[in-house]
């Protein structure tokens, strides 16, 4: 602002009026000032803004594993209303790593963005940086509900879409279960997993300890995971419900090694429905979460909060979506239906 002013031999009040829509100034100068701007290419320093004391016009993304299908869907989902309102993302991608994500919500306070869409490692950790993030009163939504914090959430209904997808299974015949579960840390793995136990419970089965493992948070560890459950043919399940699509992938690469055919040897259910899932041979039979639609209504939230100036403990919405059974082909029938009931 200051060399544009130069330029044009006006005060630099003047030109940050007219960057600022103020009607006082002069069409002529208006006219002179923003002609210079796009002459010598000017823009808006979105940081030199936090500095002034003000909210940038940025909203923070902290997301724990963009190589996953559903954080990318959701992340498209959040721009999809970010971008029509003006806003330019920061994107902060933890790889699952708890001291990660304390200094990306750290950086983003200090940046002073508008608001944050977080999805946070949760279970057994420090939250202490959450709470620093409520107190700011910076509007923020997290995936997932916070324990003991009342804020916007996005979640879903892990535990009754598990124990459903646990029941389709069952309803297909199958008796001899495995379930390979999420990260410790992730409230939606252990709900899940208890959504599992419910129903096999539920339909007196007996939950066998050697059919559910922890699939980890990467490629080594759900493969690791997978062959646990796989390698010993005298107590291989028939079929494995995977925490997600990508453990699920894990599994037709382990029945694969095996020599195990999906589905006639093995059947394989998922959870998320990315992209990835209807491509596999064959295709992945699995509950259906629209991350994108998840990104885009916390998108809405946050731009609301921005709008309406509240601090987020007021006004809170805390949204459960209801997951949906896609049934492809990585499913086989092996006794009559009906145990469902």
């Amino acid at each position: 602002m200051k060399d544009v002013a130069a330029l044009l031999g006006v005060s630099r009040q003047t030109v940050s009026a007219v960057l600022n829509g103020k009607e006082w100034v002069s069409e002529e100068t208006r006219r002179r000032v923003l002609e210079t701007i796009d002459e010598h290419g000017y823009t808006p320093n979105p940081h030199a803004v936090s500095l002034a004391g003000k909210s940038a016009p940025l909203i923070g993304v902290v997301l724990r594993d963009i190589s996953n299908m559903f954080y990318t869907q959701l992340a498209m989902g959040i721009e999809s209303v970010t971008r029509s309102e003006g806003y330019d993302i920061l994107y902060y991608n933890t790889f699952e790593n708890h001291d990660y994500e304390v200094e990306a919500v750290h950086s983003l306070l200090s940046y002073r963005v508008s608001g944050v869409i977080i999805s946070p490692i949760i279970l057994g950790m420090d939250l202490s940086h959450l709470w620093k993030l409520w107190r700011s009163g910076t509007p923020f939504v997290s995936i997932d509900k916070i324990p003991s914090l009342i804020n916007h959430s996005i979640s879903f209904e892990n535990e009754r879409a598990a124990y459903d997808a646990t029941r389709y299974l069952i309803g297909r015949g199958h008796r001899r279960l495995a379930f390979l579960g999420g990260p410790e840390s992730s409230i939606s793995a252990q709900a899940r997993l208890m959504g599992h136990k419910s129903c096999l419970l539920d339909h007196g089965i007996a939950i066998n300890g050697k059919w559910i493992a922890g699939a980890g948070t990467d490629e080594a560890q759900r493969n690791a995971a997978a062959h646990k459950v796989l390698d010993d043919p005298a107590r291989r399940p028939t079929a494995v419900l995977c925490f997600n699509d990508l453990v699920a992938i894990n599994v037709y690469k382990a029945a694969h090694a095996l020599h195990l055919h999906i589905p006639n040897d093995l059947s394989v259910m998922g959870f998320d429905d990315i992209e990835m899932a209807s491509l596999l041979g064959p295709p992945l039979t699995t509950m259906r979460l629209d991350s994108y639609r998840a990104g885009a209504e916390a998108a809405r939230i946050v731009m609301e909060s921005i709008n309406r100036n509240y601090a987020p403990a007021s006004e809170i919405k805390q949204i459960e979506y209801a997951p949906e059974l896609i049934e492809r082909e990585s499913v086989k029938q092996i006794a009559q239906p009906g145990i469902c009931g």
